[in-house]
Parts: structure tokens; C-alpha cells; sequence
């Protein structure tokens, strides 16, 4: 359950006990209205980041209107019945702070890092937008066109950005994981106003919300701000309708793409593994070394292909694991010039195959356990960090306890786990491979 991936140099071979990691320390308690509310007390005098979450995303957008969730974000920023269009940021602005948002395929989340005394006017505003959006056809439109060029922007005019939907699109069959959290363009252009509010009043509520206040604070100085502030938003919220389960895969799938903009062909392989939610911990934390064992500068991928053998430029390995519903283990490769990307597939199933049968030294398993929990513990330096990864734990249905404990559980990960988690993944019957080549100019 990883905060951030950090790779921690220096420490002393002789000497591979990972830096020790206490508990967060939140402290959590729930609304009149149901809306559930943390605090995670940090020494950082005089600051706080306040986010709040909503357990839907872009997963959750009814078939055929993909985009909802993402366009609701950009309204929000609009007024309300007390506040004008844009005051939300400009109030935040003049006060010091700063504020944004981002929708996940799980997740809507927005969030201020502000300092403590003025902590109550963000709420405040918060608060009142959680309901009180007022819909408008020129705001509407004018943000259908700003979404519409972010889609452009990050995805239609990338090669890369419209190889990844491409990829994501062949990974899932049914579930809503497929879509782009941005949404398809033809369904953007094709939302209403009426669609987009009607879901807007069905969903935000204190029912499906979570506040996460992290920094200067804990939970008998914040329940009176949230209590006078989220308190009084009337109960509402209605669960979003349940996602279609994924079926079986049966089939190995290969995604090819050409394109002239593209410098350099690249290589991955995408094998199915339950998240950090749908699977166990151990699963989680065997995934999570295997991956910092096999990526990386001093990974084993780096140290073959890069090094040894020259048939790559970069290499990398990773686990996806932080869907709700499901999630894959990744590696990639960049091959070397005058190398065919299946010579660097051949030595990336190699690398796999040698940990599987060969397994690895038990030093080596504590090397990665340590670079991954050292940077896990660092992470829990800023707060906006720390607040991210607890809300999004928690509103996915991970737990405090979870958290808590999860770099423990990496520590405890042996080479016999890593090996047999390499073996299940090349006995993977339905991977998802992707190619990306250079294209013809024309």
C-alpha cells in the first residue's frame, strides 16, 4: 500500500534494518449527518491540508455518459447560492492557501493546504459546495471546452497518452475501469447539463464523503470546526449503483501502435494481480518487493538488459495496485538501438523466469524491502501526502489498521514469496503486452 515510490541510497549493507515506522496516529469520528471525518496530527506548526473525498470516480459514470464525474470536478469550482464564479479560489488564494482537486477511477477528491488559523474558512467553503453548486449553460459549455482541450492536450495530441487508453481499454472487458477517467470524447461532447446536475444531486452528500485534515490539528480541535461547517449539510448522498464484474480472461492480448511522433519503440506486459483492496496484504507486499527488486537503477531488469547485455535503454518494473477492484503487476523496456523489441521481451521474461526458478538471496529481498519501506516512512513527512494516502485508503474500504501496519508486512516478505509470486505471474495466461513503435512520417 504504497505512499510513493523512493529510492534510498547510503545506508550500510552490514546493517539492513529499515528505519522503524510508528503509527499515524489518526483519530477518526463521524457526523450527525454520516459524513466520517479524521484527523492526523502532525508536528507542523501552524499548517494543515484539508481534502475531502467522495467514494465515486470515473468507474462510477453511467454507461454512455463517461466524463460525469471529471466534469463535476471542473464545476465545482464554479459558484454557489452564497459564492460567485471562481471566489472559491480566489477566498483560498487571499488567505495564503492553495487548492485543487483530481478525479481517480475510484476517487473525487478536493483539497487545500492552508495555514491552521484559517483552516475554518476552507471548510466553510467546502461545506457549501458539497450541495450547493449552482448549474449554469455558459458555465456548462465553457467547461465542456476546457475539457475537451485537456483531452487534446494529454491524451489526442500524445502518442503515448492514446497508446495508454488503448492499453486500458484492452485490459478490461466489462468493467468501467476501460473507460478514460477523462472520458471519450465523443461522450463528453454528447453530455447535457441535466445529466451532469442530475448526477451532481443524486450523489454529493455527507453520505458518500470523507474529510481528512491533516497537519496542526487533531480530532477534539477539529470536530467543532466540522461539526459548525460539514455539520449542518442536511444528510444526502446515495450510494452510486454497483460496478459490472469483470469475467474471466482467457486470451493474451497484444496492443500494437505506430506513430511517426514516436522516437524510440517501447515494450511492456501487463499481468493481472489483485489491488492493495481486492486482494490480501501479503499479495500486496510480496508485489510491491518483487517490483523494487526487479526495478529500478540497481534492479535486476537495469543490471541485464541495461548493463550486462546492452539490449536496453531503460527498464522498469511496477505494481498497479491502487484500483479498488483489481490491478496488474507492470514491466516495461526500452530496447537499445539496433535491437527488435522481442529480443528485449526474451530478456525481460528471462530476468522473471531466473527468480522464479533461481529465486534471489534473502539479502537482496531485505535491500528492496528496506529502499521501499525507507521511502514509505519519508513519505509520511508532508502532509498533503500523509492526507492523500489516508483518504484514498479509506474510501476505497482499506482501514487505519492497514496502513498502519503494511510496511511490517513488507519487512516480513521472504525469497520463497518472491518466487513463487514470479511463477504465478509467468504462468498468466491472459496478459495484456504493448507495443509502441516509431511510424511512417506519412
Amino acid at each position: 500500500m504504497s505512499l510513493q515510490a523512493v529510492s534510498v541510497v547510503g545506508f550500510s549493507l552490514g546493517a539492513l534494518t529499515p528505519p522503524a515506522a510508528a503509527g499515524l496516529g489518526a483519530e477518526t469520528f463521524t457526523l450527525a449527518n454520516g459524513m466520517r471525518v479524521v484527523a492526523v496530527p502532525m508536528e507542523r506548526p501552524g499548517v494543515v491540508h484539508h481534502a475531502v473525498y467522495y467514494a465515486f470516480g470515473a468507474a462510477d459514470d453511467p454507461s454512455g455518459q463517461s466524463g460525469i464525474a471529471h466534469f463535476i470536478e471542473h464545476l465545482m469550482f464554479n459558484g454557489t447560492g452564497t459564492t460567485t464564479d471562481g471566489q472559491y479560489k480566489q477566498i483560498i488564494g487571499r488567505n495564503g492557501g492553495s487548492t485543487n482537486a483530481y478525479t481517480s477511477a475510484d476517487v473525487t477528491a478536493y483539497y487545500a493546504t492552508i495555514a491552521r488559523d484559517r483552516l475554518e474558512t476552507v471548510m466553510r467553503l467546502e461545506a457549501d459546495r458539497m450541495t450547493g453548486v449552482v448549474f449554469k449553460p455558459e458555465n456548462f459549455e465553457a467547461e465542456r471546452q476546457v475539457i475537451i482541450e485537456e483531452r487534446l492536450q494529454r491524451t489526442d495530441n500524445s502518442p503515448s497518452g492514446v497508446f495508454r487508453e488503448q492499453l486500458m481499454a484492452a485490459a478490461w472487458q466489462a468493467h468501467p475501469y476501460g473507460r478514460p477517467l477523462i472520458g471519450w470524447r465523443h461522450e463528453i461532447e454528447a453530455l447535457t447539463m441535466e445529466q451532469v446536475e442530475a448526477y451532481y444531486r443524486r450523489h454529493y452528500g455527507p453520505a458518500n464523503a470523507l474529510l481528512v485534515v491533516a497537519g496542526d490539528i487533531d480530532a477534539e480541535s477539529l470536530r467543532p470546526l466540522a461539526e459548525r461547517t460539514f455539520g449542518t449539510v442536511p444528510a444526502g448522498g446515495e450510494p452510486v449503483p454497483p460496478r459490472p464484474m469483470e469475467p474471466p480472461h482467457r486470451a493474451r492480448v497484444t496492443v500494437e501502435m505506430e506513430d511517426p511522433r514516436v522516437a524510440r519503440p517501447r515494450w511492456s506486459r501487463q499481468y493481472r494481480a489483485r489491488s492493495y483492496y481486492s486482494g490480501t496484504p501479503r499479495e500486496s507486499a510480496t508485489l510491491d518487493v518483487l517490483a523494487a527488486v526487479l526495478g529500478g537503477a540497481s534492479g535486476r531488469l537495469h543490471r541485464a538488459l541495461v548493463v550486462r547485455h546492452k539490449v536496453a535503454l531503460a527498464t522498469g518494473a511496477y505494481f498497479d495496485g491502487g484500483s479498488r477492484d483489481g490491478g496488474f503487476f507492470l514491466v516495461y523496456a526500452m530496447p537499445a538501438d539496433g535491437t527488435d523489441v522481442s529480443e528485449v521481451e526474451e530478456a525481460v521474461i528471462a530476468e522473471l523466469r531466473r527468480v522464479a526458478e533461481e529465486g534471489v538471496e534473502e539479502r537482496e529481498v531485505q535491500r528492496a524491502a528496506y529502499r521501499f519501506a525507507a521511502g514509505e516512512i519519508y513519505a509520511r513527512d508532508d502532509v498533503s501526502t500523509v492526507a492523500e494516502f489516508v483518504g484514498s485508503t479509506l474510501i476505497k474500504g482499506g482501514t487505519l489498521q492497514d496502513i498502519d501496519g503494511y510496511i511490517e508486512m513488507v519487512r516480513s516478505i521472504s525469497a520463497a514469496d518472491l518466487a513463487g509470486a514470479a511463477g504465478a505471474l509467468l504462468a498468466e495466461q491472459a496478459t495484456v503486452t504493448g507495443i509502441l513503435r516509431p511510424g511512417d512520417a506519412e
